[in-house]
C-alpha cells in the first residue's frame, strides 16, 4: 500500500481564497494517539498539507492510510462549507454594490 495515491480530492475553487487554519478534531487526535511517535507526526504532516493546500498523500503505511481515509470525508466537507460560505458572501457583496450603484445613479438624476 505504500506509494499509493488516494483516489479523492477535494475540489479547491481558485476563486476561493487559500485556507488559513482548519478544525482539528479530537476523534483525529485520539486515532493518531496509539501510533509511533514518527508514523504520527508524519500523518500530522499529511493531514496539514491535504488540509491547507490541497495535496494528496503518497507515502503512507497501511496503517497511516487506514486513518488518513477516516479523517478525510471531515476535512472534504469542511472545505466544502468554507467554499459555499465563501461564496454565499460574495454574491450577497455583489448585490449590495450593484444596489448602491443603482442607488448613486438615481440620486444624480434626480438632482
Amino acid at each position: 500500500m505504500k506509494n499509493e495515491k488516494t483516489t479523492t480530492k477535494p475540489a479547491f475553487d481558485p476563486e476561493v481564497p487559500p485556507r488559513e487554519g482548519f478544525i482539528f478534531y479530537r476523534t483525529f487526535y485520539e486515532a493518531l494517539a496509539s501510533m509511533k511517535n514518527r508514523a504520527r507526526l508524519h500523518l500530522y504532516d499529511v493531514i496539514m498539507r491535504y488540509a491547507l493546500y490541497g495535496e494528496e498523500p503518497t507515502d503512507l503505511n497501511g496503517e497511516q492510510m487506514r486513518t488518513f481515509i477516516l479523517i478525510r470525508p471531515q476535512l472534504d466537507a469542511n472545505e466544502r462549507k468554507r467554499q459555499a460560505k465563501y461564496k454565499k458572501k460574495a454574491i450577497k457583496k455583489n448585490k449590495r454594490r450593484r444596489t448602491q450603484r443603482i442607488f448613486h445613479k438615481n440620486r444624480r438624476r434626480r438632482k
